[in-house]
């Protein structure tokens, strides 16, 4: 029941707070934070905010989100490396099971190397 009602709330919560308005962008996730030490649960967050911020950098590129599947298929079995400035992870609130953050980045702060921007052009658009 418990897993069943967190997995609600983690959907709600993805649906009702991710928002775009220009380039800046609001994410929210949990991370579960049972048996593990504070400094791995901080390590887990930031992997995760590190991977949401490289979902969203084609809005750095096209500033349409009707590119995002694009993308995240552009992205398979590729490493790609950005340079982001100014993003944050706030800690919201916690309890014994989970920790919930809040991420803030924005678009423009986003450095997408020049020939993975013109290979996704090509691509996508």
């Amino acid at each position: 029941m418990r897993l069943m009602k967190k997995n609600i709330f983690s959907l709600f919560l993805f649906l009702n707070t991710t928002s775009i308005y220009g380039s800046n962008v609001t994410e929210t996730f949990i991370i579960d934070s049972e048996d593990n030490n504070q400094s791995f649960v901080s390590m887990k967050a930031n992997a995760y905010a590190n991977k949401l911020i490289l979902h969203h950098a084609y809005l750095s590129i096209i500033d349409d989100v009707r590119y995002q599947d694009c993308w995240l298929e552009f992205l398979k079995n590729k490493e790609i490396k950005i340079n982001v400035s100014e993003s944050k992870l706030n800690p919201v609130s916690a309890n014994k099971n989970s920790v919930y953050y809040e991420l803030l980045f924005n678009t423009d702060k986003i450095i997408v190397p020049e020939n993975v921007r013109q290979k996704f052009k090509s691509i996508c658009q």
